[in-house]
């Protein structure tokens, strides 16, 4: 697992490639830590940064498809 800057990247093998093909991703805070989860895997941690505004949207560069099928986002106990 990896530690990652904000604007970092890192490869994963845990990404389920190919047509038609689908992935999970979750994204939770906790404490002041973000843990990335890839298929129920945790993937990398980074630190937390702060929100500007109160949206959440996706960033695809290049040549990329992305089909949303539904966003959660709530506060854990």
């Amino acid at each position: 697992m990896e530690d990652i800057s904000p604007n970092g990247w890192i490869y994963s093998e845990q990404i389920i490639q190919g047509n038609k093909k689908y992935n999970t991703i979750a994204v939770s805070k906790i404490g002041n830590t973000y843990h990335f989860e890839i298929n129920s895997v945790k993937v990398a941690t980074s630190t937390v940064q702060p929100f500007f505004g109160n949206k959440i949207g996706f960033n695809v560069n290049n040549k990329q498809t992305v089909l949303v099928d539904w966003i959660t986002v709530e506060y854990l106990n």
